[in-house]
């Protein structure tokens, strides 16, 4: 301890150094898939009557093992990757809407999550679903990576 007292630059490189190897950076974590997405939605279409009020969601193809779209309101939609991305390596990692259409949910580690894409609960809670970037452009919803 004296040592610090004597050479406080010492104290200061050693902190530096704790920080520094504490901090992690900002790439995606390994195991979960990034393929292009770039995706066009015509909301007058038949298909898409769900997402004519608040609440309505569709599946799509797209993404890696599909995409929900989701209305938050009539100008913001939420696109999120029904990969779980707690445990992506499973085979039955595949997130869906709830039946009670209250939340999303893996079947398979039961882990659930709002339509922010932020986990409620189960074992994957601290994670965060993948959300895709959507651009809506008159009656065109555009869903990109």
């Amino acid at each position: 301890m004296r040592l610090f007292l004597r050479h406080p630059f010492h104290l200061l490189n050693s902190l530096l150094v704790v920080v520094l190897t504490a901090c992690g950076d900002d790439t995606p974590s390994p195991g979960l898939p990034d393929p292009p997405t770039n995706i066009q939605v015509i909301l007058t279409n038949r298909e898409y009557l769900a997402l004519r009020q608040d609440g309505g969601f569709v599946r799509l193809a797209g993404g890696t093992y599909g995409i929900i779209l989701y209305r938050h309101n009539a100008t913001t939609y939420r696109a999120f990757e029904r990969l779980c991305p707690w445990q992506p390596q499973t085979h039955c990692a595949k997130m869906d809407v709830d039946p009670s259409t209250l939340f999303m949910r893996d079947s398979c580690c039961g882990t659930q999550w709002n339509f922010e894409g932020v986990g409620t609960g189960g074992p994957g809670a601290s994670t965060q679903l993948k959300q895709y970037v959507t651009t809506l452009s008159g009656s065109i919803l555009y869903i990109t990576n």
